[in-house]
């Protein structure tokens, strides 16, 4: 998985509406945001031909999670489609056929393997 750089926010506020969110700030009339941390650890801690188990390291900030995964469809670059909108502020999520809504895990896949590439991002608790 490549990291993408974080990226800028920002937003040019009226001169009558100077209200900004905590951890904004204005500098010559544009209000920028900090952005959260980025989850720097996605982990496998176990696959088979059912199922894939994911892992990653939890953020203090965070109050849920969403997965996204390329299908390992045959393409030219990698398509990343939403997996799970929720985790239930769990850093673990089992990906497999209920969970994915495919009939992609089974013999089929045991035969003939796959790869599968995943991104997990998650919603701050102070920005939102």
């Amino acid at each position: 998985m490549s990291l993408v750089s974080d990226p800028a926010i920002f937003s040019v506020a009226e001169q009558s509406k100077r209200s900004i969110k905590t951890g904004s700030t204005i500098t010559n009339g544009l209000v920028s945001t900090a952005l959260p941390a980025p989850i720097t650890e996605l982990t496998a801690t176990s696959a088979t031909s059912e199922h894939i188990v994911l892992s990653w390291s939890s953020e203090t900030d965070a109050k849920d999670y969403k997965l996204y995964w390329d299908k390992g469809d045959t393409q030219q670059t990698s398509l990343f489609y939403p997996l799970a909108s929720s985790t239930s502020n769990s850093n673990t999520f089992t990906v497999d056929n209920a969970t994915t809504g495919t009939k992609l895990f089974g013999p089929s896949l045991a035969k003939t393997g796959g790869s599968f590439s995943f991104k997990v991002t998650y919603i701050s608790s102070k920005t939102g």
